[in-house]
């Protein structure tokens, strides 16, 4: 009788380990570790994750190519310590070939364009090598980095919602 039950209790704790071995099932962990950290925030609003972006007309957005909507928002760092820089780098999660932002709201035919102000470059989530924001000097404990977002016309824009995201980290050197 011991050994069935602990034939039965290997059994079922052997088990999660099989499905471990399935690659669907596999859980990755990434991170970083730095001396370094700064609270980063929103428009000077900790907690806030969202730019707002004005409601505009159709007819703004009819020609391909055409933008609308400027929305400059600022990414500000406080509570730093230390002589270093800092920088944002993005990491779109849906993004068109063009590295715009995709909309996976219900209007039609619009991504989302994200400038960095201080260097007036364009970021391009499609792109490993431009997703990265200025630097900025952080020695003195606070600094902000300004941008500006804006709806960008992929071919004549159907009336909708607008909705797009990216993950950010923040770069210290």
């Amino acid at each position: 009788m011991k050994l069935l039950a602990l034939s039965a209790l290997l059994a079922t704790s052997l088990t999660p380990v099989a499905f471990a071995a399935d690659q669907a099932n596999v859980l990755h962990f990434q991170g970083r570790v730095t001396s370094q950290t700064c609270n980063v925030s929103l428009n000077g609003n900790p907690g806030t994750t969202v730019v707002v972006m004005p409601t505009i007309a159709e007819a703004a957005l009819a020609t391909t190519g055409t933008t609308a909507g400027d929305t400059p928002f600022t990414l500000e760092f406080t509570n730093c310590s230390g002589k270093v820089n800092a920088k944002i780098l993005f990491a779109g999660q849906y993004f068109n070939f063009a590295g715009r932002l995709l909309n996976t709201g219900t209007a039609k035919n619009l991504s989302i364009q994200v400038t960095d102000s201080l260097s007036n470059s364009i970021i391009n989530f499609n792109d490993p090598n431009n997703t990265m924001s200025s630097q900025v000097d952080i020695s003195s404990g606070t600094a902000t980095i300004p941008f500006v977002a804006k709806y960008y016309a992929e071919s004549p824009v159907s009336a909708g919602t607008v909705l797009a995201s990216t993950n950010y980290e923040v770069v210290y050197e």
